[in-house]
């Protein structure tokens, strides 16, 4: 499990944020307040100082890339996590240009652009979305990736059925996420589609996950299982 390749890039992708930051800095005024949260409606609704908000996403994105390289260390089974590389890695390298394509974003509407901050934010989750997606069903079981329930941490057939379903649900929201944003639909109503979306996916994978469960005859019972 070589993660030094995703490390370098990493490196490079906080390398090129910190550049952007770096021009931006010049650009902007003393005691200029940057956007760094923005409503449904697409609006700013939270600002910062300069140093706040040019460095706060990139200093982020190097804390994630840390995580993702620490996780494979720290996996009970790590075989298994082995085994789920190619989701793992697109994963990995998914958020960090997810994260870096939203800093320039924002920068760029610091320094005065009318981009649609909201809209091409939710476009890049989808496509996120659309690739976890399809790689979830290849991840093995596994204690920190992955659609992790009670059910399918003892259930093999769980966590496969689970994850199967999962991908398609995963690709099934990205693609209406995505389409939605091309379309240009309104940032409120991306919003609603998103926390929809997501909560009846958890639902459904969290009962799914249950289900399968209880139809395999070798899950692993607790104490209070056992007769």
């Amino acid at each position: 499990m070589n993660r030094r390749p995703l490390l370098l890039f990493s490196a490079a992708v906080v390398a090129v944020m910190l550049v952007v930051s770096a021009v931006a800095w010049v650009q902007l005024p003393p005691g200029v307040q940057i956007p760094v949260h923005w409503g449904p409606d697409g609006q700013p609704d939270g600002y910062a100082d300069k140093t706040v908000g040019l460095l706060l996403l990139p200093t982020i994105t190097g804390l994630v890339a840390g995580l993702m390289a620490a996780i494979p260390s720290i996996e009970p089974r790590r075989a298994n996590l082995e085994r789920s590389w190619k989701p793992y890695v697109a994963t990995w390298i998914g958020v960090i240009l997810l994260m870096a394509g939203i800093h320039v974003l924002a920068v760029a509407v610091a320094l005065g652009s009318t981009v649609d901050l909201t809209r091409l934010v939710f476009i890049g989750t989808g496509v996120l979305f659309l690739a976890i997606g399809n790689f979830l069903p290849k991840a093995r079981q596994n204690f920190l990736m992955g659609v992790r329930t009670p059910w399918t941490l003892t259930s093999e057939r769980s966590w496969t059925a689970t994850h199967r379903l999962g991908g398609r649900l995963f690709v099934l929201l990205g693609l209406v996420m995505t389409a939605l944003g091309i379309l240009g639909v309104g940032g409120t109503a991306l919003v609603a589609t998103l926390l929809a979306g997501v909560i009846g996916l958890v639902a459904v994978l969290f009962g799914y996950s249950y289900v399968v469960w209880r139809s395999d005859p070798e899950r692993r019972l607790d104490a209070m299982d056992r007769p």
